[in-house]
């Protein structure tokens, strides 16, 4: 989803994976343009390059630990992460307190329910009727591989 709504948008995107078969499929499927493994030998130089090259000033960050000061260190001065979870269950890490001062770096979080209340209920309002255009024309479509039924489950 988030591919097609920043090509929609015109809005260059930068994907991280960790297995060739997700970048072969944001590729081949998705259509993404720009997609890295982050097990790559040279991930972290490769990734410093491109945020310099595209001028990256945010990344949208889900895993947490050491992998956040690592991202964080490879993007351009004054650039911001957006930590909306923490896959690795461990704080966030490796984050170099003279790069954070010395760039102007910041860490925001992200949590659906404190963004809608910034909102405002005109605000929710119009969030909801641009979801509701983006889920008609399929731009918000998830692909559903199974389904169970409740007594499934116990």
């Amino acid at each position: 989803m988030l591919i097609k709504l920043c090509k929609e948008s015109n809005i260059p995107l930068i994907n991280i994976v960790r297995r060739d078969e997700q970048v072969k499929f944001l590729k081949e499927e998705l259509g993404a343009e720009i997609v890295m493994n982050s097990t790559s030998p040279n991930f972290f130089e490769e990734l410093t390059a491109l945020a310099k090259e595209k001028k990256a000033k945010a990344l949208v960050e889900c895993i947490g630990g050491e992998m956040t000061g690592k991202l964080l260190a490879c993007l351009p001065s004054k650039s911001t992460i957006i930590q909306y979870g923490v896959l690795s269950e461990e704080g966030l890490g490796a984050i170099d307190p003279l790069l954070l001062i010395g760039r102007g770096y910041s860490i925001e979080s992200f949590v659906l329910g404190n963004w809608l209340m910034k909102k405002g209920i005109w605000g929710i309002l119009s969030t909801l009727k641009q979801c509701n255009k983006l889920l008609a024309d399929k731009t918000l479509q998830s692909k559903i591989s199974k389904t169970y039924t409740l007594s499934q489950f116990e």
